[in-house]
């Protein structure tokens, strides 16, 4: 059985237009021994035109690291209803790029009839 709901779908139209665009470059080694030992690093750095020049680029590195304590402590012999105890330590950077033209000038539109003001950051649109 099939329901179907007919709902109007309203359309929000903007006044302006913008350009963004992001390269990214993604590396990841993982490291093991002894099947007890894991450690693991990733690295992500993006370029963004919507940063200035001379710092489009942002670092995201993340580090990993783990032991199995069960085959560290040879609970396989002391305490056999244990499958596995897995100690982890994670650490990583964060971070985010801004919205178009949020650092540059651009003219935007007022409440009055052919008003304009030019703006100096970024006025809350949601791009």
């Amino acid at each position: 059985m099939y329901i179907m709901f007919h709902r109007a779908i309203v359309q929000t139209f903007f006044s302006y237009r913008s350009k963004k665009k992001v390269n990214s470059f993604y590396g990841f080694a993982s490291f093991s021994w002894d099947n007890t030992y894991y450690l693991e690093l990733t690295d992500r750095n993006d370029w963004s035109s919507t940063l200035s020049a001379g710092n489009r680029s942002y670092n995201y590195p993340s580090v990993s690291t783990s032991i199995l304590l069960d085959k560290v402590l040879h609970m396989n012999k002391t305490a056999k209803w244990v499958d596995m105890l897995k100690f982890k330590l994670s650490w990583a950077n964060v971070g985010t790029d801004t919205s178009p033209y949020a650092l540059d000038r651009y003219y935007n539109s007022t409440s009055y009839y052919g008003g304009y003001t030019i703006s100096p950051t970024d006025s809350g649109r949601n791009d």
